[in-house]
Parts: structure tokens; C-alpha cells; sequence
């Protein structure tokens, strides 16, 4: 099957060569012609089939598990963040089907991927390495494409749900005809239970959790030569909060609205020159508001818009055979404009600013070169800030392979993280920060074993960032903090046996401070997963996975640093597949683990889970 990641339709010059029927590496082009594959850059990327052996309540549980990716939440309907190799989450570009989601107005333009519901997901792709020179400055640490267009046309309905108090159901249409495509999707996903817990105990807030989002898109054939696409997504969301991650608060509540929308024209010049026109839109708008009540006198009463317009131009070349470029030009213009008032124990506070806005402009170019088993690409992009001035960004990739069976590889990555806009001006901002810098180099290798019934893979990952920015209890602004490292490697298995089949990944991370000589928050030292799938019969299959992460530095509500404890997660499930239907039981957290992933934000205990899929 042949990839494609990015907004723009490029040439794909091969098609993919498996890892494993679940968890594989891609050829692919995407963005500024890098080529993605076993003999080049690495794309994990986990499919469908894979994702149905998993018992999901949350993005969290598609996600946890994939080498080298950690993330969090603040419980099971609360905020997602995402980490690679050991980068701090706002150094991961986040995309749903190829459109950029980082928003704006968060903090530091991060990503919520806890907004899209795990029902829509057909496919997750993962990029591993530095790749602002491919996707800019957002991609600092990787990329992450949650894909929910699926791959073959039909109508599917699925329905599912969890004792702790969630149900999730979602409808996808996919029709192909001659000249034209479409895709439809309307989803609905409402939870019954706190998204935190005031300690370790079996108190639980009945908080609520509703999540509405409905999406299309339609491609057609102008000509022979020329393509149109129109893609929409819509997202609304409403969530009772809790007063931080430690007391109940039934009057607090959140509101979110996300629209996101993509315009793409390509056209076929000649047999080796495509060009293609890309417009990409993001807004988003959050309110929080909350009355004093018997269980908390604080007020609130604030909200957050942002707004993303990317506008692109590609031109995509394949020069011979062996040799893929792409020159492109980019104008990005992010917007922001907030307001809060509180008041509480602290007294009353108001903090606001109107809006601003950052443009970028940015020319790139690319190129892939093959020649027998040795790869090369890279990635150059020129940007213009019109407050930051002039910088540039770049990618470097190349690989050897000695046979069928194995590989090495390396890249490195010298890019920037812009400041975001809530940094900048916030009342907690500081107009006098400087981008961030990282330097990053990954090596690895893969083999495989009897009749590649053993596939065995490593990686070594080190990235050095400066002028890190994080928020100084000391003065209460945004401050470029010094100079941090993150080092570590990943190991992974996959194994078949009969009818026995094992994905096992372990990771090792120190991430740390260089100047305070402190641990990064959040990030484990260890972290292993494993997967195992028992065929018992044609249709029916049994799954079990295991998760463990290990202690990690946290802090509290008062700005102190914590241990967070390691924790072991198991899940199971069964699944019966007919010709059009499949049916899941399961258990998630069989042994009845009590565990968080950010401080004073449990997840719930042992529960029960089954879904209903059927194909129309």
C-alpha cells in the first residue's frame, strides 16, 4: 500500500516493505520529498488491524506503547500531551489526516490530541526524528498523523463501551466512483467519571465528558491532469473540571471548538513535474467558567481563540528513478487573543490580551537520492519571522543496507522552536525570549531472523536543545532557561510462533537539565510495552498487553517538585470477527493498578469493555 503523510498529493515512487503485519516501515514522500522508509527514515506506523486489538477509551490507548513516544493525561478525559525521544510535547507536530492541530493559544502550541475521538482512527503514523526543515518549527522533536479516512470505501458503524461510564460511537461512509470520492463521519462520545481523583482512593467525582465531531472530504478529477480536495472536521466538546488535580469542584466547566479545514488543487504538469496549491485552516476557541460552590469558592471566568492559516506551494520532481526534489514556499499566520478573571484564595486576578498575530514566510527545498543499497535525502528550509528575523532549518538522512535482512541508519536535524504567542504576551510572558535551538543525531539499525519469523530493531537517539523556555516560579514569566540534553535508546522484538505473535519495545531516556543539573519533568527513565496476539481460531483472536513507566519528576499545585510512582497497566481482550461484524470483550487494567500519568490525576481501576463493529 502506498503512503502518502502530508497535506499536498505527492509521488510515491514504492510501495512499503513490512516490519509486521501491524507495526511496519513505509517508502513514502511527503513534505519537502523526504523519503521515509527501511532505507531511510523510519515511520512507525500502526494500523488498523493492530489498533482493533486494543481496548480504546482515549487517544492515550492508541498511543502508549510505540518506541520511544510518551504520553500524558490528566485522567481519562482530560488533556493529551505527547513526547518523542525525550523532547519536551511542544516539540511534536501533531496532524489529523496531514493538517497541522498545534494550537496556537495553548501555552506553547502544543497539540490536544485528546480531542479526537479514538473510535475515528484508521491509521497512526509516527516520525521519530528533528524534522523542522521538513514540517517547521512546530517539529522540532517528530510528527505525529492520526489518519481517519479509511483506506477501503464501505460504511461502518461501531459502538462501544466501558464500565467505568464511557460510551463511544461513531458512523464512517467512504465511496469511491470514477471521477470523484467521499468520506463522512459523525461521532458521539460521552464519559460519566472524574478525569481526576482527589488522592488514591475509590472516591470519584461523577464528572462529564462529551465529545461531538462530525467530518468529510471530497476529491475529484477536474481533468486528466488536475485535482481538487475539500476536507472538513468539526469538533465540540464539553468537560465538568475539577478544581487543579486534587479537589472536587462541580460548578467548573470547559467548552471547546475546533474547526479545521483544508483546499487543495494539484495538477500534473509532465510525467516528472507535479504542482500543487494547499490551503490549510485551524480555530479554535476554549471558555472555562466556574462558580463558588460548597466544595470550592474559586471563580473563573475566561477564554482563549486562535487562529492557524497556512497557505503552500509545491512543486514535486521525480528526476530519474532514483532521484526525488521538491522546492515549496509557505506562509504561515498564526492569531491569538485571550481573557481571565479569577478569583479565589489568592484574591481576584484579571489577565487578558488582544489579539496578535505572527507571520511567517518560508522557502524550502529537498531532495532523495537512491543509489543500489545506500540512501540519502535532505531538507532545507529558509524562514522569515516578523519577529524573529531570519533562521533556517535542516534534515539530514541516510541508511546502508547490506541485504533483505539488514540495515543501518542515521539522521541528524539542526532546527528551531519559535516562541508561542501565549509566551510572548500572556501576562505571564516576555516579549525578550529567544527561539529555541536543538541539535539532534539518531543511528540505528534493524536485522531480521529465520525466515524473518525474528525481526529485531535499535536506535539511538541524543537531541541538545538551547535557550530552552519554561516558566520561572521565581518571577512568574516565561524564561529561556539554559541548555538541556535527552539521550537514550529503543529496543524492540517482533516475534511469530505458530499462532502465537509478540511485539515487545523497551526505552531508556535521561532528559535532563544541564545548567540546574534536574531531570526533565514527566519523563521516565523506562518505559516497556508488550503486545501479544494468540490466534486461536480463524476468527478469533485473543490479545494481551502490558505497559509499564517508570517513577518520573513532576510538580505539584504550589509549584514543588514530586516523584510520580511507576505503574504496570494490563489490559485483555478477545475478538470474534465475522464476515461483516466484529465483536471485542475485554478488561482494562486487569490487576487493578492505581495509577496516574500526571501528578494527582488517577485513572480509574479495573473495568470492562466491549464494542460492536459492523460493516455495511
Amino acid at each position: 500500500m502506498k503512503k502518502i503523510i502530508i497535506a499536498a498529493v505527492l509521488l510515491t515512487v514504492s510501495t512499503q516493505k513490512s516490519k509486521s503485519a501491524e507495526v511496519h516501515f513505509s517508502l513514502l514522500q511527503s513534505s519537502c520529498a523526504i523519503c521515509k522508509s527501511e532505507l531511510g527514515e523510519s515511520l512507525t506506523v500502526i494500523n488498523e488491524k493492530a489498533l482493533d486489538k486494543k481496548n480504546l477509551t482515549s487517544i492515550s490507548d492508541a498511543i502508549k506503547g510505540i518506541e520511544g513516544v510518551n504520553i500524558t493525561q490528566s485522567g481519562v478525559s482530560g488533556n493529551s500531551s505527547v513526547y518523542i525521544n525525550g523532547q519536551k510535547s511542544e516539540y511534536t507536530s501533531i496532524m489529523v489526516d496531514g493538517i497541522e492541530i498545534n494550537d496556537p493559544m495553548t501555552i506553547a502550541r502544543t497539540a490536544d490530541i485528546s480531542v479526537i475521538n479514538p473510535l475515528a482512527l484508521q491509521e497512526i503514523e509516527v516520525l521519530s526524528n528533528p524534522l523542522s526543515g521538513t514540517y517547521g518549527s512546530n517539529a522540532m522533536g517528530g510528527s505525529i498523523n492520526l489518519i481517519t479516512i479509511p483506506s477501503e470505501p464501505g460504511m461502518k458503524i461501531t459502538t462501544a463501551y466501558d464500565s467505568w461510564g464511557m460510551l463511544n460511537s461513531i458512523a464512517t461512509i467512504f465511496r469511491e466512483h470514477s471521477n470523484f470520492s467521499f468520506f463522512l463521519s459523525g461521532s458521539n462520545m460521552k464519559a460519566g467519571i472524574s478525569k481526576a481523583r482527589a488522592s488514591n482512593n475509590e472516591t470519584l467525582e461523577k464528572d462529564a465528558y462529551t465529545n461531538n465531531t462530525l467530518a468529510a472530504r471530497i476529491k475529484a478529477n477536474l481533468s486528466q491532469e488536475t485535482k481538487a480536495e475539500f476536507y472538513f472536521r468539526n469538533i465540540n466538546t464539553e468537560n465538568d473540571l475539577d478544581a487543579g488535580a486534587y479537589n472536587q469542584d462541580p460548578n467548573y466547566t470547559s467548552k471547546e471548538n475546533y474547526n479545521i479545514s483544508k483546499i487543495a488543487i494539484s495538477r500534473n504538469i509532465s510525467n516528472f513535474w507535479t504542482t500543487e496549491l494547499v490551503g490549510d485552516y485551524l480555530y479554535s476557541r476554549r471558555i472555562y467558567k466556574n462558580q463558588a460552590d460548597s466544595e470550592s469558592q474559586d471563580i473563573e471566568d475566561s477564554w482563549y481563540h486562535g487562529k492557524n492559516i497556512l497557505l503552500k506551494s509545491d512543486n514535486i520532481f521525480s528526476l530519474k528513478s532514483n532521484i526525488l526534489a521538491e522546492v515549496f514556499l509557505e506562509y504561515k499566520k498564526e492569531t491569538g487573543s485571550s481573557y481571565s478573571f479569577s478569583d479565589g484564595q489568592w484574591g481576584p486576578y484579571t489577565s487578558s490580551f488582544i489579539e496578535r498575530i505572527q507571520n511567517e514566510k518560508s522557502a524550502g527545498a529537498s531532495a532523495c537520492f537512491f543509489v543500489k543499497n545506500f540512501t540519502f535525502s535532505a531538507a532545507s528550509r529558509l524562514s522569515q519571522n516578523e519577529l524573529f528575523g531570519r533562521y533556517d532549518s535542516h534534515n539530514f538522512y541516510s541508511s546502508y543496507s547490506f541485504s533483505e535482512r539488514f540495515l543501518i541508519k542515521t539522521s541528524f536535524g539542526a532546527s528551531l522552536k519559535i516562541p508561542s504567542l501565549f509566551q510572548l504576551y500572556s501576562s505571564y510572558g516576555n516579549t525578550e525570549l529567544k527561539p529555541t535551538k536543538t541539535d539532534s543525531f539518531n543511528a540505528g539499525s534493524w536485522i531480521k531472523f529465520f525466515k524473518d519469523s525474528i525481526h529485531l530493531s535499535y536506535g539511538y537517539f541524543r537531541n541538545i536543545s538551547r535557550n530552552l523556555i519554561d516558566y520561572d516560579w521565581t518571577s512568574w514569566k516565561y524564561q529561556n532557561i539554559g541548555k538541556t540534553r535527552s539521550e537514550g535508546f529503543n529496543v524492540g522484538l517482533h516475534t511469530i510462533i505458530s499462532k502465537l505473535s509478540m511485539d515487545i519495545n523497551y526505552s531508556r531516556l535521561s532528559a535532563k537539565d544541564t545548567v540546574k543539573n534536574t531531570f526533565l519533568l514527566r519523563q521516565p527513565k523506562n518505559t516497556w510495552h508488550m503486545q501479544t496476539t494468540y490466534s486461536a481460531w480463524k476468527d478469533l483472536e485473543v490479545n494481551f498487553s502490558s505497559f509499564y513507566k517508570g517513577s518520573r519528576k513532576d510538580i505539584d499545585s504550589n509549584g514543588q517538585n514530586v516523584t510520580v510512582k511507576n505503574y504496570v497497566k494490563s489490559d485483555l481482550s478477545i475478538n470474534y470477527i465475522f464476515k461483516d461484524a466484529n465483536i471485542k470483550v475485554g478488561i482494562n487494567n486487569i490487576f487493578n493498578a492505581d495509577y496516574q500519568d500526571i501528578y494527582g490525576y488517577y485513572y480509574p481501576r479495573r473495568s470492562f469493555y466491549t464494542s460492536l463493529t459492523m460493516k455495511i
